[in-house]
């Protein structure tokens, strides 16, 4: 399955013929009327050509570039669109108060700057109407995933100890021993099986090991942790949020009668939350879990795929094992799990000599980032033996991922395993991409020995 090649950026960029999206929010109801039509800049302006070929001045709504993702095209490839994007500038702000951000220094510095903050509640307030109704959205926002400063800093403080380097190489032989069981599992399924739900073992008995949780029925905690995920998505349907909002209050439930491993994370929140009084014994599980399960998932897929499809590169790495951690850094720059970041303007700001107000929202698209020519050299080639350092696609600053390391440690454990247990290797048969904008991976991803 040999990826589609990218067609030569032409500076036409995905629109929508829709009308004028909310002042405050993206509006993606309609995308049966989107069509790719060229534009190009025009004095900060853009100009689009109507279907007579003749060009009438427009109002740019970057919405309508963002509709272009959710093409089935850009779901198999999403790297024309950004190219498109980046094509017209590192920042574009549009009409409809929405900015995109594509180049690497300005997405550096947006990420890291306290100019800049997660979509919070103050926010959400001011913009979103009934937000609050979602008790999956008031959740989230009570983690480390929706809080800005000192709120945020506490919530990354109780996380870090449990999820730095040294403390994972006490787990190292356990993550170990758990991986290679998934695989030889996996294995027994030949000749042709998917390895999604590998994936998502791997990735959640990981977290819950780091937790300190000993899970009972997994089906059911990685099924509610998938309802959760997909309301911190761009733009989730009613029914999503409805799924999320029951799957919330099952996931209190299921914690509260998880057992905690003596002197873990999970026991030492409890013993807080016994004191103290505050729901961190559940926001910490809850987005350790969301983004220790389905990002990490998709890195380990999106690595997989893209060893499919550089045979070459696989075999480096076979002779090269020295070279594996270096390789899960690769994939993380060249095929991110994720897409973008939100970021919300603290105060009025300045990107790249554009004007920011106060209060606006910017789509940062680390994954387009990582991709400048400006920051990597040929960076649309995947080598593993590429300097990688500086990619995005964990974040940056004070919002950088918390497990990143542990997420590393996964990828590497797996391509070790794995050369180990297929020493001809494997080929994939059939892949289903998961829908939706923000997160970038698979519902599916067919296996079979070579």
């Amino acid at each position: 399955m040999a990826r589609s090649p990218a067609p030569p950026a032409d500076r036409s960029v995905f629109t929508a013929q829709t009308g004028k999206p909310s002042d405050a929010l993206v509006d993606f109801a309609d995308l049966s009327a989107v069509r790719t039509t060229p534009m190009r800049a025009d004095e900060g302006r853009r100009i689009r050509v109507n279907p007579s070929g003749h060009e009438t001045a427009a109002p740019f709504y970057a919405s309508r570039l963002l509709a272009g993702l959710r093409l089935p095209a850009a779901r198999l490839d999403p790297y024309p669109v950004l190219e498109q994007m980046s094509a017209h500038g590192p920042v574009l702000a549009g009409d409809d108060k929405v900015v995109l951000i594509t180049g690497y220094h300005a997405c550096a510095e947006v990420l890291r700057s306290t100019e800049w903050g997660v979509i919070d509640a103050a926010w959400s307030d001011a913009v979103i109407p009934n937000w609050r109704d979602h008790r999956s959205r008031i959740a989230l926002m009570n983690t480390a995933l929706g809080t800005n400063g000192a709120e945020h800093q506490r919530h990354r403080k109780c996380m870090i100890p449990a999820l730095s380097r040294r403390s994972l190489e006490k787990h190292n032989a356990a993550l170990r021993e758990l991986t290679a069981t998934e695989l030889r599992n996996f294995r027994d399924g030949f000749p042709d099986s998917d390895f999604a739900p590998t994936a998502d073992r791997i990735t959640v008995l990981a977290t819950c090991r780091v937790l300190g949780m000993v899970p009972h029925d997994f089906d059911t905690l990685r099924d509610l942790v998938a309802d959760i995920a997909a309301c911190h998505e761009i733009s989730p349907a009613p029914a999503v949020l409805q799924r999320a909002d029951e799957a919330v209050d099952a996931l209190r439930s299921y914690l509260r009668a998880a057992e905690a491993v003596p002197g873990g994370l999970l026991s030492e929140l409890r013993e807080a939350e016994a004191h103290h009084g505050d729901d961190l014994g559940f926001a910490i599980p809850l987005v350790l879990l969301i983004a220790g399960w389905e990002t990490t998932s998709f890195l380990l897929l999106n690595l997989l795929l893209l060893l499919h499809r550089h045979p070459g590169q696989e075999a480096l790495l076979r002779r090269e094992r020295a070279l594996i951690p270096n390789a899960v850094e690769e994939a993380l720059r060249f095929e991110p799990p994720t897409l973008l970041d939100t970021r919300v303007a603290v105060r009025d700001t300045v990107v790249e000599g554009h004007a920011i107000p106060a209060r606006r929202l910017a789509y940062v698209f680390h994954a387009a980032a990582n991709r400048d020519p400006a920051a990597f050299v040929e960076p649309n080639r995947f080598d593993v033996r590429r300097d990688t350092a500086g990619h995005l696609a964990f974040g940056h600053g004070s919002h950088l991922c918390v497990g990143a390391q542990l997420a590393r440690v996964e990828a590497a454990l797996l391509l070790a395993e794995l050369f180990d247990l297929f020493p001809d290797g494997l080929e994939v048969t059939g892949l289903e991409h998961r829908p939706g904008l923000g997160f970038r991976g698979f519902r599916s991803l067919r296996l079979a020995r070579r």
